[in-house]
């Protein structure tokens, strides 16, 4: 029925395009408000899970407060626009921009879902906003981490003067140092003590065991 009726009162591709939109919402009542048709979009717009159908409602049972007077029509009125709240399943309300027209069989009303739309992109932001928030409290915990990690490395670089005889190493203040405590207040390194295999022959000969780490 509707299709017949949206190609009488709107010729062409755009009687199709009110048909079948996901976004324009129609709906076709008589003069008793009594819902003879309606598309898609109105279906999905209450949020009503539980009804198969909506023929046979009264379409001011899906209306809010003054809405529900404001469908109908003086004697000299064909068309109008209109403001309409209504009552979703969820009992919440949206308002909707509708134009309302008299057509020969009844009443047609064409509505925008643009506030509906505008929440979904709310929802949409809200969500990306955490999304970052999230990412952005993970990025400065792992530069805490980094920043913590890279306090606790001492890394020797560059040229470090050493004589060549005694290998005592020359600070920047023009002191001489035993390699260990350069190395040690330069860096994490520790040293242990040990002898090597060969001094352990020069020093100790007939000892063949090596000395344990102090």
């Amino acid at each position: 029925m509707l299709d017949k009726i949206l190609s009488s009162s709107f010729p062409g591709v755009f009687s199709h395009y009110l048909e079948k939109s996901s976004h324009v919402i129609v709906v076709f009542f008589d003069d008793k408000n009594i819902i003879k048709d309606y598309n898609p979009a109105f279906f999905r717009l209450l949020q009503d899970p539980s009804r198969k159908s909506l023929k046979g409602e009264n379409v001011t049972s899906y209306l809010f407060g003054k809405s529900k007077k404001l469908i109908s029509f003086s004697s000299d009125e064909t068309s109008k626009k209109v403001k309409l709240d209504f009552v979703l399943a969820a009992d919440s309300t949206l308002p909707v921009e509708c134009y309302l027209y008299k057509i020969n069989q009844g009443f047609l009303l064409i509505g925008e879902r643009m506030m509906q739309e505008n929440e979904e992109v709310l929802e949409h932001i809200t969500v990306l906003n955490n999304e970052m928030a999230n990412m952005s409290r993970e990025l400065n915990r792992k530069n805490r981490a980094l920043r913590e990690a890279q306090s606790k490395i001492k890394v020797l670089s560059g040229i470090i003067p050493i004589c060549m005889n005694c290998k005592e190493i020359r600070d920047d203040k023009g002191y001489w140092n035993q390699l260990e405590k350069f190395i040690t207040e330069h860096s994490e390194a520790r040293f242990s003590h040990s002898i090597c295999p060969d001094c352990l022959k020069k020093l100790y000969p007939g000892k063949s065991d090596t000395i344990e780490d102090e």
